[in-house]
């Protein structure tokens, strides 16, 4: 809890307002567990998604809209602390990318040279941080981008993975895991991260690099593991902590109520129990 508390008062000091922002961060960009921001604003993302809809269905003003807000996330100015500029953005353009019916899963002709592109402003900016004092919004426009090139390309790898039937089983199980690993990644991997680089202190940018991947993926692995361990243990515990109770309530919502779940499709007079796909699954988390 250090790198949470240390930016807070002590507890025996706390006003209502200070209760309020170590669970929620309405005054704070951050709450106590500074990883739920994502979870906060997207339950605010959440209420405001009927006056979204009114702003998307007419193009004249959800094209604009996204072009402002753009420029304001990727400048970083900003007055807001909830939600986020980045959380709005992307939140509205994948409503708006839904709305249009448009596939985000298959940038199959751009799939290299956005990765190309990822690859180059990552290791522009590892290099920048390390041999030079970079101005700030300098660094910002070129993260940013960065992000606009790996977004579409972890779309299209995810997708290209997922076509291949050796990989999508175990994709399957892994996507199970994937909200543990986002809760509990936080403040493990900021521990892990000063520890390793104290401890090996790269001198070279390509161990920089090295180690900026390692650690990330030996605590996805690590967690991985701890989530397989309770889910077999306490599987109904495990079920609850990660929301899989609630999709598993719905679940059996909707097969009891046919309404609901739709006609199931028929194959030479026989019923077809369709499964949801991994990228539905997925986008639901």
């Amino acid at each position: 809890m250090y790198f949470a508390t240390k930016y807070w008062p002590p507890i025996r000091s706390f006003t209502a307002l200070d209760y309020a922002n170590a669970f929620f961060g309405f005054t704070v960009k951050f709450p106590m567990s500074y990883q739920f921001w994502f979870i906060r604003d997207l339950m605010v993302m959440v209420v405001l998604s009927p006056l979204i809809y009114l702003l998307l269905k007419r193009r004249a003003v959800a094209i604009p809209f996204l072009t402002i807000m753009l420029a304001l996330w990727m400048t970083g100015y900003w007055p807001l602390v909830v939600p986020g500029s980045e959380t709005l953005l992307f939140f509205i353009a994948g409503c708006y990318i839904a709305s249009k019916n448009m596939d985000p899963t298959r940038p199959d002709p751009w799939i290299v040279p956005l990765g190309v592109g990822f690859g180059s402003l990552l290791l522009l900016v590892d290099v920048l941080m390390i041999t030079t004092q970079t101005n700030p919004e300098v660094l910002r426009l070129i993260v940013n981008s960065m992000m606009l090139f790996g977004l579409p390309f972890a779309w299209g790898l995810t997708k290209w993975a997922v076509d291949r039937p050796k990989w999508r089983s175990p994709l399957e199980r892994l996507a199970e895991a994937s909200f543990f690993v986002y809760a509990a990644h936080e403040p493990l991997l900021s521990i892990l991260r000063k520890v390793s680089f104290r401890l090996i202190q790269p001198h070279s940018t390509v161990s920089e690099l090295l180690l900026f991947f390692l650690v990330p993926i030996a605590v996805i692995v690590f967690l991985v593991a701890v989530y397989t361990i309770l889910n077999r243990a306490l599987p109904r515990f495990t079920a609850v902590i990660t929301g899989a109770e609630g999709r598993q309530w719905r679940a059996k919502e909707s097969q009891g109520n046919p309404a609901q779940a739709g006609s199931p499709k028929t194959e030479g007079g026989e019923a077809v129990t369709l499964r949801p796909s991994l990228e539905t699954e997925s986008m639901s988390r």
